[in-house]
């Protein structure tokens, strides 16, 4: 089903449409909810990948409900209800304005200011581990556009779930060859994927997302990820063989933090 809305459109009288965005394999719909006098997120994902995976709506109402059920914590993006509209599940999610840690990386305000890192290194710390002591074992796609920042400057996670749903509605034979825009049916991003995830994507566990907080941590010391390749197993071989490579602006850095 392909939906036609407009920017300014209101759906189901209550939902009043203010941006439409459209990524690699999903859609948000920015909404001012007229019902609750708040302006919320509305994830989806793209109809031609819920015609590709015919457990895809299951899989994501699953993970939509595991979330929205977490408790509140200031480092994790809320989730307040699924809904489904003109056939199609939509998760509503807290709306954060601020952009995400993409916008950050590669300038002054990280690349100069070594305790604001710190400080968004801590927050999204904070926040997995609230995740996990409330069920959720792994995020599986830890990236900057999966850290929002609010106009105030706190650091949000977002996205709980969502790589799980592909890589499970895909099914593990054909996990990891289909992409787009980097998210593959691994069920994560390469640049930030741990080695053992190319090669079983069922060890995405809290290791697996350490090591790819660890990436992110190296991005914004460094404004750039540790390792570039283009395809799938290239990226495998890079993650599995290759040494963390000493950037000037790295090795600026206090000696503790390196060895971190």
């Amino acid at each position: 089903m392909t939906l036609t809305w407009n920017i300014g459109d209101k759906i189901n009288g209550r939902w009043e449409i203010r941006r439409m965005l459209k990524g690699g394999m999903g859609t948000v719909l920015v909404v001012y909810d007229h019902q609750l006098k708040t302006v919320l997120a509305a994830k989806t994902f793209q109809d031609e990948v819920f015609a590709q995976y015919a457990r895809l709506a299951d899989y994501f109402a699953r993970e939509a409900h595991t979330w929205i059920h977490l408790d509140a914590h200031p480092n994790i993006a809320r989730a307040h209800f699924i809904h489904k509209i003109e056939g199609k599940l939509y998760l509503f999610l807290e709306f954060v304005s601020g952009g995400s840690l993409r916008d950050w990386i590669g300038t002054p305000r990280l690349l100069e200011d070594l305790p604001q890192v710190l400080h968004f290194a801590l927050q999204l710390c904070d926040g997995m581990s609230h995740v996990q002591t409330k069920g959720i074992s792994a995020h599986r796609d830890l990236k900057p556009t999966n850290c929002l920042i609010t106009e105030e400057g706190t650091l949000k996670v977002t996205d709980f779930g969502l790589a799980k749903v592909l890589a499970e509605a895909s099914g593990e034979q054909e996990a990891g060859f289909a992409a787009v825009s980097g998210l593959s049916t691994d069920g994560g991003t390469w640049e930030y994927m741990a080695p053992e995830r190319f090669w079983d994507p069922k060890s995405a566990g809290g290791r697996a997302d350490i090591y790819s907080f660890g990436i992110l941590l190296y991005e914004m010391l460094t404004g750039q990820v540790p390792f570039a390749g283009q395809t799938r197993e290239e990226y495998a071989q890079i993650h599995q063989k290759y040494a963390l490579p000493m950037v000037p602006a790295f090795r600026s850095q206090p000696a503790p933090l390196r060895v971190l």
